[in-house]
């Protein structure tokens, strides 16, 4: 992945007001080179960043110096805990996050290049690949509906996550009050204003909203409903926004649905075979996000929180008449006032 800025976000630099003489002729300045500052806010992806001066634009770059690459002080840390619903009864929760330590002290699973669309020719297996690390997920059972508590995850190898408070969903009752956030296609933009892919500019004033809510206490999930990080083939931003929605991702549910810019590319066996998913083909999604769906390649679910019924289902995948996700949503899971019409 890559993220940019322009020289001349510094004001100083257009002005030249501080310059540098490369070149004279006798007393005569004839070569004068104009100084610059920006700065970069860094993620930790694990792996080595380098920072690239060109000219030339985007479409014609000239690469005029290279800095030597920058480490990660910890890069097997424990990052980006989230949680999610593992069932309806407010007693079991799944947290979830990432590390560059593959040790099994809880479920640990990972992808590779192979792992992706078959035949990919999107940037996920060729320019846009970065090594996901590993994503390692722990059930936190023996709790109580609408209850807080207190964890931290990682391991002595490696080091442990900051504490962190989280709060569980009320149990199904048609008597409990569950208040919930709802939106999709929210995507990511970078907060020190870089420009990359894909960025979705009011992602930061949404994830805000919603972190200031779930700080509040006012919030007992969120569900975000397709179109998650827009990382569209560039699997480094995938971590990228799991870093933004941490603050409230790993104090309350944070419950997702698959989306075309997860899922769809040609010959993959998504409903739509535009190439919207960047050759990810929805495996990048399903590894951080582990809803408690029917299989792989099934990110359909149900689930109930107080006295709500949410049945979470796939517009990139076969809903036709006999299909897996129809028979699904035919069998009662979608709650007792909703019916397929045939």
């Amino acid at each position: 992945m890559w993220q940019a800025k322009f020289l001349a976000e510094d004001p100083l630099y257009l002005e030249c007001n501080i310059s540098q003489c490369q070149k004279k002729v006798g007393n005569l300045c004839i070569e004068r080179t104009c100084n610059a500052s920006i700065t970069f806010r860094l993620v930790n992806i694990r792996t080595n960043i380098t920072f690239v001066l060109f000219t030339g634009g985007f479409d014609t770059p000239c690469i005029l110096k290279t800095l030597d690459p920058i480490r990660f002080n910890s890069p097997a840390a424990p990052l980006y805990g989230h949680l999610s619903c593992n069932d309806s009864t407010g007693t079991t929760m799944k947290l979830t996050w990432v590390s560059g330590d593959s040790r099994k002290n809880s479920a640990v699973i990972t992808f590779n290049k192979s792992d992706l669309c078959v035949n990919n020719s999107g940037p996920a297996a060729s320019f846009g690949w970065h090594d996901p690390g590993f994503i390692h997920s722990a059930l936190l059972t023996g709790l109580l509906p609408s209850s807080t508590y207190t964890y931290k995850y990682g391991s002595d190898l490696v080091g442990w996550s900051i504490y962190t408070n989280f709060a569980t969903p009320p149990a199904p009752a048609r008597s409990a009050t569950v208040r919930f956030i709802a939106y999709g296609d929210m995507g990511k933009a970078e907060r020190d204003g870089s420009i990359e892919d894909y960025i979705q500019p009011g992602s930061l004033q949404v994830i805000d909203a919603v972190t200031a809510e779930v700080l509040a206490g006012n919030v007992d999930a969120v569900f975000h409903i397709g179109d998650i990080s827009y990382a569209t083939g560039f699997i480094a931003e995938w971590e990228f926004f799991l870093e933004m929605i941490h603050p409230d991702a790993s104090e309350v549910p944070y419950l997702t649905a698959i989306g075309n810019h997860e899922r769809d590319f040609p010959d993959s066996g998504s409903f739509y075979t535009t190439r919207d998913s960047g050759g990810e083909c929805g495996v990048p999604y399903e590894t951080h996000f582990q809803m408690p769906i029917q299989g792989k390649d099934m990110p359909w679910c149900s689930i109930e929180l107080g006295p709500v019924h949410f049945t979470i289902m796939s517009t990139e995948h076969n809903w036709t008449l006999g299909s897996d996700q129809y028979i699904f949503s035919s069998n009662g899971t979608v709650g007792d006032s909703f019916k397929i019409v045939k």
